[in-house]
């Protein structure tokens, strides 16, 4: 958990990657995934948000959609993101993995896991 402005920002990326972000991701099943990704040294820039399945890259987009329940946590509020799981997928549970890119410096952090 990472505190911004007083505020507890929850899913925070994992410390050893060095880069402070904050994220949630609200749905992750079988047919979409969503939620909320922001890099707390750029708040103002959407960041580049990807998803892979079983480790094959599935969608990618920047995290720019609106999410007014984020006013009362960061000063910016368009952060959101939301992928369609490809109907392609075999039956069975599946690992999908999020990753944020920082455009900056090429990072990439990875945000979470969910067996779908």
């Amino acid at each position: 958990m990472i505190h911004f402005a007083n505020k507890a920002i929850y899913g925070a990326a994992p410390a050893t990657n060095h880069v402070p972000a904050g994220v949630h991701l609200d749905t992750a099943d079988a047919t979409t995934v969503n939620g909320w990704a922001v890099d707390l040294n750029m708040l103002n820039t959407p960041v580049f948000v990807s998803m892979d399945i079983d480790g094959v890259p599935a969608a990618s987009s920047f995290a720019s959609e609106p999410r007014p329940d984020l006013a009362t946590l960061l000063p910016t509020t368009d952060h959101g993101f939301s992928f369609t799981v490809p109907t392609t997928l075999s039956p069975g549970p599946h690992a999908l993995n999020v990753y944020l890119n920082k455009g900056v410096t090429g990072e990439i952090v990875w945000l979470g896991q969910r067996v779908i």
